[in-house]
């Protein structure tokens, strides 16, 4: 069962973390499981597409995310 709010089966995602080790875009090391404390600097779901799929069961895909830091990914907004 997917531990997610993308629905990503948890195989998959662990194939995808270990494809993405450091934020994709500041290449700093990802803290993963999540820490509330550190939520800054932990690994979090950042998907690709603006107009989606945003759902696994929408036909999300491996090639449509990436992980990245926390603090990235709330900066990007929608960029």
């Amino acid at each position: 069962m997917p531990k997610n709010n993308f629905g990503i089966p948890e195989n998959l995602l662990s194939q995808i973390r270990l494809r993405d080790k450091e934020c994709v875009y500041c290449r700093k090391t990802m803290i993963y499981p999540f820490v509330r404390t550190k939520q800054r600097d932990c690994a979090t779901i950042e998907h690709l597409h603006f107009d989606g799929p945003f759902h696994w069961s929408d036909e999300l895909q491996a090639d449509d995310i990436v992980l990245c830091g926390g603090s990235c990914n709330s900066s990007r907004g929608v960029k």
